[in-house]
């Protein structure tokens, strides 16, 4: 794959700059200034043990739901509230702390890393689609997941415990109840959410320029140019569907698809995130796999009947 990739950059070098700019830009505009904030001062709450006393005030009732710890709270609610990939990250560091067990890491991993709020907002609604109420983008986007979250967690996911990690007692918990400077939490998080916000950006890149051959072999097919973007790339591949100039309601429903799916890219980013946690990348792909299968059903039938 990447030898034809070499080979399409070196045939088609313009293209390969174009599509290599345009991941390029849209890290620099959108995941730095959203998500690497949110990367390095989740990891100081984390690592400062402040975490679970932030979310305390507004995680009774999600606890009764979800039945998980309060560090599991503060996963699930920078999950939604910031969007991807600062779930897996929160889940990922949560664990590392050893402030949550394994199981309930990769039960966590399974619904809360999705497209945030601030990138549907500010990128999805209004430039992808026209003319849709707000809400309806968010119950596709948020809704279900965390549907999806309840049934697993009486399901597959019953046996969990129902109480905090005991720091130094879980199955991993490296760091647990060490006591560290601000200082020093300062300067980890920071060099660790910069050399992570770089690696998110180099798969972007990658991801973007593997979209030149699909675009370039199907160049007469501008459907399934686009799918193959979106398979890849969701960024782009939205602004794909965009340029396809579909009815409304067509529109609406292949945009919450691929966001449904978030792309390769995506989850490409989530794995160096996971990094060697030990958390399944398999189970999270499963998962996510299920989760798009269910948010496309749903869509088929809102065309279809509503």
């Amino acid at each position: 794959m990447f030898g034809i990739l070499l080979l399409f950059i070196l045939r088609f070098s313009a293209q390969a700059k174009e599509y290599a700019f345009l991941g390029l830009s849209v890290w620099f505009e959108q995941m730095i200034p959203s998500l690497l904030p949110f990367m390095i001062i989740s990891s100081m709450l984390i690592q400062l043990g402040l975490d679970e006393i932030l979310i305390k005030p507004i995680g009774g009732v999600l606890k009764m739901i979800y039945r998980i710890s309060d560090a599991g709270i503060y996963v699930l609610v920078m999950g939604f509230l910031c969007g991807f990939p600062m779930g897996a990250k929160a889940a990922s560091m949560e664990y590392e702390e050893g402030k949550i067990t394994k199981d309930e890491a990769e039960y966590l991993l399974t619904f809360t890393n999705n497209i945030g709020p601030v990138y549907f907002l500010s990128f999805v609604f209004g430039n992808i689609y026209d003319g849709i109420v707000v809400w309806k983008g968010l119950l596709f986007l948020y809704a279900i997941p965390l549907i999806y979250g309840i049934l697993l967690r009486y399901t597959l996911y019953k046996h969990l415990p129902w109480q905090s990690s005991v720091p130094g007692k879980t199955s991993k918990g490296v760091n647990a109840g060490q006591k560290k400077s601000f200082l020093t939490v300062m300067d980890t998080s920071i060099n660790n959410g910069l050399s992570q916000i770089a690696m998110l950006g180099g798969y972007m890149i990658l991801c973007n320029l593997l979209v030149m051959i699909p675009k370039i072999l199907f160049a007469s097919n501008d459907h399934i140019s686009a799918l193959f973007h979106n398979l890849l790339e969701i960024s782009g591949g939205l602004l794909a569907i965009r340029s396809l100039n579909l009815p409304a309601d067509a529109a609406f429903a292949c945009a919450h698809a691929s966001l449904a799916f978030t792309g390769m890219s995506c989850h490409l980013q989530t794995f160096h995130i996971l990094g060697h946690s030990g958390l399944s990348k398999q189970k999270y792909m499963l998962h996510k796999f299920i989760l798009c299968s269910i948010v496309s059903i749903t869509l088929y039938l809102y065309m279809t009947f509503i």
